[in-house]
């Protein structure tokens, strides 16, 4: 089925209900941006219905998000990764209310809430935006750690995913992850041909503005700094790189900007030279005020929109081979991927100490986020071609 990029306003557009078992506003992670982002970008060809806990803050609509009704269930548990994380009862309850009496034409289903499809008799066609391929976290944190209780419980999650992930798969008729290593393995342990890779986007923003560069040398990493990967990175980079980076450069600032920061985080501040900074009101003043962002992933999955994010800002990345995942231009910055530590030291002092080498790739990096913003891409624009068969297309460029 052929579509044009705007929808044709004299066509009913077909009903879709979306389905999340956290809720989505306000944005605060990764999760909820790919969620709102989603939502608006399909709000123009979709009627949007959507399941979900009300929003943390009050004042704050889905209406926002393009979405024409809401039914508001309230979950408990403290995670939502797996239905036997949470009590499921009042989300099954109001998926079938709404099957009943609105018949939507299709179902978007976000983590936690795939076995929907094998839950409910009759139900619509299913398209599951897994995000991230979770079995391929615990098999990455399985390989980093050593003999004991946590690698007994990195096995342990990494059977429970697998069955869940890979029984999803087979029963929907569309998967999407944002990355190419999550689809991958994802196919090979479903089997399934329906896997589709559907990256995150960014906020483009206005052309960066040279006077909020720092006088002196900032380096920045940014992230929920509760997340473990986060908190093994930073720890990572603060140890390992970071005093070959100052020993060149002894004037520079290594920054650690993020909300909730951990005890092991805030420890970090007491290195020379590292500042742990926490939340703070505009990330986007941070990253441009930086002359480089690193993002030293070792564990994780997913696409790391910090290097979106820093990219958005005109600040060039030093990152490791694992967090170029999702990120349609990576093969252009294969000079700033490097996995040791040594190698990884020598990019940022270079970016610290060359202008030319610091402006070109500031240059690239903007450009890169041109080519990836939500806007630019229209991320996840899923059509329906037949009744009983979806059709999922991403408009990222090859």
């Amino acid at each position: 089925m052929s579509v044009s990029d705007e929808p044709d306003r004299g066509v009913e557009r077909p009903e879709i209900l979306a389905v999340s078992s956290f809720p989505v506003l306000p944005v605060a992670d990764g999760a909820t941006l790919r969620v709102a982002e989603i939502l608006k970008g399909i709000s123009p060809r979709w009627k949007i219905r959507l399941v979900a806990p009300a929003p943390r803050a009050g004042g704050l609509e889905y209406s926002s998000l393009g979405v024409v009704s809401t039914t508001p269930v309230k979950l408990k548990g403290r995670w939502t990764f797996l239905p036997h994380q949470y009590t499921i009862g009042p989300l099954v309850d109001a998926v079938k209310s709404e099957i009943a009496s609105r018949r939507p034409t299709a179902l978007l289903l976000w983590p936690g809430t795939e076995f929907l499809a094998t839950e409910i008799d009759g139900i619509p066609p299913v398209v599951i935006d897994r995000i991230d391929c979770m079995t391929l976290l615990e098999w990455r944190r399985l390989t980093q750690t050593s003999i004991g209780r946590e690698s007994l419980s990195a096995l342990s999650h990494l059977w429970i995913f697998y069955g869940y992930e890979r029984r999803m798969a087979k029963e929907s008729a569309a998967v999407m992850v944002v990355g190419e290593a999550d689809a991958k393995l994802m196919r090979r342990m479903s089997g399934a041909k329906n896997i589709h890779v559907v990256p995150n986007g960014v906020q483009l923003g206005d052309e960066p503005d040279p006077a909020r560069r720092a006088a002196q040398p900032v380096v920045i990493f940014t992230g929920v700094m509760s997340y473990p990967p986060n908190i093994d990175a930073a720890a990572y980079f603060a140890k390992s790189i970071w005093p070959r980076v100052r020993d060149a450069v002894p004037d520079a600032v290594f920054r650690i900007v993020g909300r909730s920061p951990t005890p092991e985080v805030l420890a970090l501040g007491k290195l020379e030279r590292v500042e742990v900074v926490g939340e703070v009101d505009d990330l986007r003043d941070e990253l441009e005020s930086a002359w480089a962002a690193v993002a030293p992933m070792r564990v994780g999955v997913g696409i790391k929109n910090k290097v979106l994010e820093a990219w958005a800002a005109g600040a060039p990345v030093v990152m490791t081979s694992l967090a170029t995942n999702g990120l349609y231009a990576r093969d252009r910055f294969t000079e700033l991927v490097r996995d040791r530590p040594d190698a990884f030291a020598d990019r940022v002092k270079r970016l610290l100490t060359d202008e030319g080498y610091r402006r070109f790739w500031s240059e690239q990096a903007r450009d890169a986020a041109r080519v990836q913003s939500w806007s630019s891409v229209a991320l996840s624009l899923i059509h329906i071609s037949e009744p009983t068969r979806l059709l999922v297309q991403s408009r990222f460029p090859s």
